[in-house]
């Protein structure tokens, strides 16, 4: 009787054993497929992202790089990331963003850097970064620092590659780019988000990517007021003893650094100001930095050290309307004054050769977001007032760079709304 009951209970141990072993097989077999799964939705949600990346290639391949405004395609497209665009096999949600709206990193001025949330060591450090020189700036950081970190390297002394690459530069941290806990002086640090109000990072505010084109209203090459004569300088419509003016003052300094400085020319006024302002170049250089008078935003305007408010205003109210067809009509802006223009006049253009696409792509379970920059080239847009179609500018823009990235779920960080409320059906083209 013991010995059957000793048979028993090895029975049991040893079926519990087996169903605790397939037990196990099976939720292995489980977790497999579940993986599975999740690596199929995510590579189809990557199709989902990069589907969107193309439809904003599509909306920008007709874009005019020489007049941006806000009744373009591109800047609805999407309705800042609230429309939800229906795939057979998943969606994807996209914003594009005019580079040439956001504060350019590279080319920024201390005084205006220090209008955003950055500190003042963060400032500093930042143009000892980008600038050759061994010697620092009383807050900022050379090799000298660089090279006595646990992990030594060397400043870059050229521009920022990426936003990421702030992480090297002392001061900065991710929590610099993303959170809003910076003691910078910003003075304007508020976006509305459907019905709440967020606070803007520097991530919101900032970009290394802007360029634009340096060419008249009509689309044509501006000329270069250091290497014109009077004659070309009366050709682009600068009255005669005005241009005699700026050729004297240039033979007295040589070169013309800014615009402003030609403005400063004695007989300019307002009005020749308007003129200068739409002809003239002082290089050959491709701009970058420069701030889109068309969609650039009330925040970023505020970080113009000397636009005064009503300026700002003035600006603002001009965009959704018929928008600036050239920099010289700021001139006719309520509050800008001839000193205002002196001062400004370098930092505008009206066109963009540079765009951010955000796009987040979703499959079953998974998302996946993407940025990338798409440029056009200049070279090949028509002058304004000429047919576009998009079969002519086809081969124009060109996605330059695409970022991974910092964090999976990005639509906080783009002041996205969490939900959509309109859904754009791709397959039937219904709404």
């Amino acid at each position: 009787m013991k010995r059957r009951g000793a048979i028993l209970v090895m029975t049991l141990a040893v079926l519990t054993a087996v169903i605790a072993v397939l037990a196990g097989a099976a939720a292995m077999q489980q977790l497999a497929f579940k993986a599975a799964i999740n690596r199929t939705d995510r590579e189809r949600a990557r199709l989902m992202a990069e589907s969107g990346l193309q439809r904003a290639l599509t909306s920008l391949a007709s874009q005019n790089p020489n007049a941006t405004t806000q009744n373009d395609e591109w800047f609805t497209l999407g309705t800042s990331g609230n429309d939800k665009f229906l795939l057979d096999d998943g969606s994807f949600r996209l914003q594009i963003v005019d580079a040439n709206s956001l504060v350019n990193l590279n080319t920024a001025a201390q005084e205006q850097l220090l209008r955003l949330p950055l500190t003042e060591e963060q400032v500093e450090s930042l143009l000892d970064w980008r600038t050759t020189g061994a010697q620092a700036r009383p807050n900022g950081a050379k090799d000298s620092y660089y090279n006595q970190l646990a992990y030594p390297y060397n400043a870059a002394y050229k521009d920022l590659q990426s936003l990421d690459e702030l992480m090297l530069i002392k001061g900065f941290t991710p929590a610099t780019l993303y959170q809003t806990s910076q003691g910078g002086v910003s003075t304007a640090t508020m976006v509305s988000s459907g019905t709440q109000q967020n606070q803007l990072t520097l991530y919101d505010l900032v970009t290394i990517d802007s360029i634009s084109s340096a060419t008249n209203p009509q689309g044509r090459p501006k000329t270069n007021v250091n290497t014109a004569t009077q004659q070309q300088l009366q050709t682009a419509g600068i009255p005669a003893q005005i241009a005699r003016n700026i050729i004297t003052q240039r033979n007295r300094v040589r070169t013309f650094a800014t615009l402003g400085d030609v403005l400063r020319v004695q007989g300019i006024t307002t009005r020749n100001a308007s003129t200068i302002i739409d002809s003239l170049i002082v290089n050959n250089n491709t701009p970058t930095g420069k701030l889109d008078l068309n969609t650039v935003t009330e925040s970023i305007l505020n970080t113009i050290p000397n636009l005064p408010p009503d300026a700002i205003q003035g600006i603002l109210q001009r965009q959704p309307q018929a928008g600036f067809r050239s920099v010289g009509e700021l001139a006719n802006v309520p509050g800008v004054t001839m000193s205002v223009l002196q001062q400004t006049a370098d930092l505008f253009t009206t066109g963009s050769r540079s765009f951010i696409v955000r796009v987040v792509g979703a499959a079953g379970s998974a998302t996946i977001p993407l940025e990338a920059v798409v440029t056009i080239d200049a070279s090949s847009a028509p002058a304004t007032g000429s047919t576009v179609t998009t079969t002519a500018s086809i081969g124009t823009v060109k996605m330059a760079k695409i970022y991974e990235t910092p964090y999976t779920d990005m639509i906080p960080y783009w002041n996205w709304q969490a939900d959509t409320t309109n859904e754009v059906d791709l397959t039937t083209g219904a709404r």
